[in-house]
């Protein structure tokens, strides 16, 4: 029997890494708030209707008076757009409909981010969405290379609490393991902390450390009832970011087919939340013959709550047999929370 250690954002987080998507899209908006501020200092002009208008490639925002941004000194991030932007005669424009999307919503996982731009893209193919495919994908690219930037400038400081737990927590097994590949969903190198091989380790999503493995941000469900149209359009704009499409830059798929169809396997979903962005790979995963069990790691909250029935809604929608899903799935008595 193998095992694949399915590890997510999740796992990061619990590792003190301020990873999440609240954490990006804050510090996004904090930076641009520095660069409008600066801005400002450098090129008043109260002899306009504005005191100032800043436009850059993703928003514009014209401001009334040097009041505001003293009376919103201490908002922080998107807060700090929207107050100076709605203002007395400001105004703020976000160009950039994706980022717009991700600001105004109160998103939980990186895959919302993933199922908004699929979403558009579907608006793309219905022709609702006027500006088409292209402009799009020039959005996503933007936030995609917005979210590199971010982690690769973010501290890198683990719990080592986290690691003694976890260390012990996939050791627990009445059954021998054979052999353990960690099928890592991050951009970042925090589960090769405990991994005595790099081989051990697939970064299926990309590396930040290696430039020859480029992180893969994008859609990633072909069971969708829009992908034969998708298909169909043959329009490459479409298929840009598609991950069946990007997983083929390297081998790291392959050596994931060559691990699965060697033994039976156990999975240990680990800090993932199993969304649909990556429902195809994920299908694979578990209803190959080869799968004899699923085990969830969830996340257990400060007030007693869990997310272990939102990973198992998006495990049901990714399998298509649900007879198999029951046998396979442990149930949570047996399974064990991720601090």
């Amino acid at each position: 029997m193998n095992r694949i250690v399915i590890i997510g954002n999740g796992f990061d987080l619990a590792h003190g890494l301020k990873t999440s998507y609240r954490d990006f899209i804050n510090d996004f908006w904090e930076q641009e708030k520095e660069k409008v501020i600066a801005d400002c200092n450098v090129y008043p002009n109260p002899n306009t209707c504005f005191i100032h208008k800043y436009d850059c490639e993703n928003y514009a925002i014209a401001i009334d008076a040097p009041t505001t941004i003293n009376d919103a000194t201490n908002r922080y991030g998107y807060d700090w757009f929207k107050f100076v932007g709605n203002h007395l005669n400001g105004k703020l424009i976000v160009k950039n409909t994706i980022l717009r999307f991700i600001s105004e919503t109160m998103y939980q996982n990186w895959v919302d981010i993933e199922e908004t731009y699929y979403r558009e893209l579907c608006n793309c193919l219905r022709g609702s969405r006027l500006d088409g495919i292209k402009q799009l994908n020039k959005e996503f690219t933007v936030i995609k290379k917005a979210l590199e930037h971010y982690l690769n400038n973010i501290p890198k400081i683990f719990s080592k609490k986290v690691f003694q737990y976890f260390d012990k927590a996939i050791t627990v097994d009445e059954k021998p393991i054979s052999d353990v590949l960690f099928l890592n969903f991050n951009y970042t190198r925090t589960i090769n902390h405990y991994v005595t091989r790099d081989d051990s380790v697939i970064h299926i999503h990309g590396d930040l450390e290696d430039p020859d493995n480029p992180i893969i941000f994008g859609y990633g469900d072909e069971m969708d009832e829009h992908s034969k149209e998708i298909e169909n359009t043959k329009n490459n704009e479409y298929l840009q970011y598609m991950k069946t499409i990007e997983y083929l830059r390297n081998s790291h798929y392959k050596q994931l087919r060559t691990f699965i169809e060697a033994d039976k396997y156990e999975i240990l979903i680990v800090g993932h939340s199993c969304g649909i962005s990556d429902r195809t790979l994920l299908n694979k995963l578990f209803e190959d013959k080869h799968c004899h069990r699923i085990k969830i790691f969830y996340h257990k909250r400060e007030d007693g709550t869990d997310n272990f029935n939102n990973i198992l809604y998006n495990i049901y929608r990714i399998f298509n047999d649900k007879n198999t899903m029951r046998d396979m799935v442990v149930s949570k008595e047996e399974s064990i929370p991720l601090l």
